[in-house]
């Protein structure tokens, strides 16, 4: 069966070496508790992501 009928195509599945993974960005306050995050494709650069997690 297609991944798109599997429904992996709406989540944040990447294909790399390993298989299908997810990468997680987060930004944290001082004592380490998340503040924000973001999930992408394995596949997927961190750079595009760090704009969005440190604007407001």
């Amino acid at each position: 069966m297609p991944l798109a009928q599997r429904g992996q195509q709406s989540q944040k599945f990447g294909r790399s070496k390993g298989g299908f993974s997810t990468k997680v960005h987060a930004t944290t306050d001082s004592l380490g508790c998340p503040t924000r995050f973001i999930l992408t494709g394995g596949n997927e650069s961190g750079y595009a992501q760090s704009v969005p997690l440190i604007e407001n």
